[in-house]
């Protein structure tokens, strides 16, 4: 559960007890709350058995790992993921009092970006991120229009993705790729190894 998300979302009933994974976080389904309620009003009565629910310990549409990125001006940068990347909400952003944002999440092709403002307590970072695309070149362009500054013109690369970078106005690197070639193990070793030589060569 990101920082500063410690209740949920909505009120639960009055004889409901609140699921809590083993770090602490509330479970929920990102929009809604998951409760147990139990059968009386107390529920720490002897005998009162918890009526089970099916909660999936990785929610629909999240993977294993998702980016989370603290920014000084949030806004800004979904503003730049939206031009840039076709970004859409997952969910209306949460705010804080001060009017900065708490917490957002952002769903880019088929992978969810968690974004907020920096705090007390998440000092702003600058990260890098590799995104996948069907057309790098066109990406790459809208990136530069929506702000970014250049990092690395889009080119064929030796382990087989047509690629390039550049960095947003709050100092994240996305790199863009689009795949064009599989390569495999021994193949990319090889060319690992060419690569090296050259720059070697070049230094």
């Amino acid at each position: 559960m990101p920082e500063g998300i410690d209740a949920p979302p909505v009120a639960p009933p009055h004889n409901a007890v609140i699921l809590y994974s083993n770090n602490g976080s509330n479970l929920r389904n990102r929009s809604e709350a998951s409760w147990v309620v139990l059968g009386g009003s107390n529920p720490s009565n002897t005998g009162t058995k918890a009526m089970a629910t099916q909660v999936k310990p990785i929610p629909d549409g999240y993977h294993t790992i998702t980016p989370y990125i603290v920014v000084d001006d949030a806004e800004r940068i979904i503003r730049f993921m939206k031009d840039a990347f076709g970004a859409q909400p997952v969910f209306e952003p949460m705010m804080r009092p001060d009017g900065k944002v708490m917490h957002a999440e952002f769903k880019i092709g088929t992978s969810i970006v968690m974004i907020a403002d920096s705090s007390e307590r998440a000092k702003a970072t600058s990260t890098m991120l590799y995104l996948y695309v069907p057309n790098v070149d066109a990406v790459y362009q809208m990136a530069l229009k929506a702000g970014a500054t250049s990092v690395m013109e889009p080119m064929d690369q030796f382990y087989g993705d047509r690629s390039g970078g550049v960095k947003d106005p709050a100092g994240n690197h996305w790199h863009i790729g689009t795949h064009i070639e599989d390569v495999s193990p021994t193949e990319l070793k090889k060319r690992a190894a060419e690569m090296m030589k050259q720059q070697h060569k070049v230094a």
